[in-house]
């Protein structure tokens, strides 16, 4: 897509952090109604923060961070005005590379309930039942980059198929 790049920074104290808070803002508490308390965390300070900047303006963010053997993934949020344009694919293809380059094994995520087929896009397969997450219903996803568990994770299946 032309016109559009993908900004990565580590931490809230960088200054793009408030171009990933307005989409948040935007997305999670005025459109979702996430409890501003519910929506900032620690883990923001930490994290390593993915921006999709369309024709010069914040449209999407996500945040990715090392949680013991995991990349965790999550607020993924694209700008209404901004959907349909492949953003949040964009950005989970350069937070993926980052797992891969920090060689992590394994993802995981919470999906809400109806956005579960972007990730299944990647490769992520449903764990568990329904949870309700801010009040939206979500689901716990996984991602095993060689397809498989690894041996001795009693969480889950053996083998994790992906099509």
């Amino acid at each position: 897509m032309a016109g559009v790049r993908i900004d990565c920074f580590a931490g809230s104290d960088d200054p793009r952090f408030a171009e990933a808070r307005t989409v948040r803002t935007r997305v999670f508490v005025e459109e979702q109604n996430v409890p501003l308390e519910e929506e900032w965390d620690e883990l923001d300070a930490v994290a390593t923060h993915l921006v999709a900047v369309a024709d010069g303006n914040a449209a999407g963010t996500l945040r990715c961070y090392r949680e013991g053997d995991w990349w965790r993934v999550g607020r993924v949020a694209v700008l209404p005005e901004y959907r349909g344009m492949g953003l949040a694919a964009r950005m989970m293809e350069a937070c993926l590379g980052l797992a891969r380059e920090c060689g992590m094994k394994m993802s995981c995520l919470n999906a809400q309930s109806d956005k579960m087929g972007l990730y299944e896009k990647f490769g992520y397969a449903r764990t568990g039942g329904e949870f309700m997450e801010a009040s939206i219903p979500h689901y716990r996803m996984e991602l095993f980059f060689s397809g498989r568990r690894p041996r001795g994770d009693a969480d889950g299946p053996e083998l994790i198929e992906h099509f």
